[in-house]
C-alpha cells in the first residue's frame, strides 16, 4: 500500500468539505423551492376562490336585469375570461350564456 502525501491528504479533505458544502447548499435550495411551490399552490387556490366569488356575485347582480349596459357586458366578459382561464367552468358557463343572451341597452341605469 502506498503512503498518502500531505498534499494528497489535504486535497482529499478539501474535496470532502466542498462535497459536503455542495450537498448542504443543494438540500437548502430544494427545501426553498418546495416552500415556494407550496406557497404558489396556496396563492393559486386563493386566486381561484376570489375569481369564483367575483364572477358569481356579478352574475347574481345581472341575472334579474332585463337588459345590460355595454359596461356591464364588458365587465362580465372580463370576469368570465379570468374565471374560465383558471379552469373554473360548468355552472359558470351556463350563467355566462344566460347573461349574454340578454339584450344590450345603450343608456346606463
Amino acid at each position: 500500500m502506498e503512503a498518502v502525501t500531505v498534499t494528497e491528504a489535504t486535497q482529499i479533505i478539501i474535496n470532502s468539505i466542498l462535497g459536503a458544502v455542495g450537498t448542504a447548499i443543494f438540500a437548502g435550495v430544494c427545501v426553498w423551492v418546495k416552500g415556494l411551490w407550496q406557497k404558489s399552490k396556496t396563492y393559486d387556490k386563493a386566486v381561484k376562490a376570489l375569481a369564483h366569488d367575483a364572477f358569481y356575485r356579478y352574475c347574481r347582480y345581472l341575472l334579474p336585469e332585463d337588459s345590460l349596459t355595454e359596461e356591464e357586458i364588458e365587465n362580465i366578459n372580463y370576469l368570465y375570461d379570468s374565471y374560465h382561464s383558471l379552469g373554473l367552468n360548468s355552472t359558470g358557463d351556463k350563467l355566462y350564456q344566460e347573461i349574454m343572451a340578454k339584450p344590450v341597452r345603450k343608456d346606463a341605469k
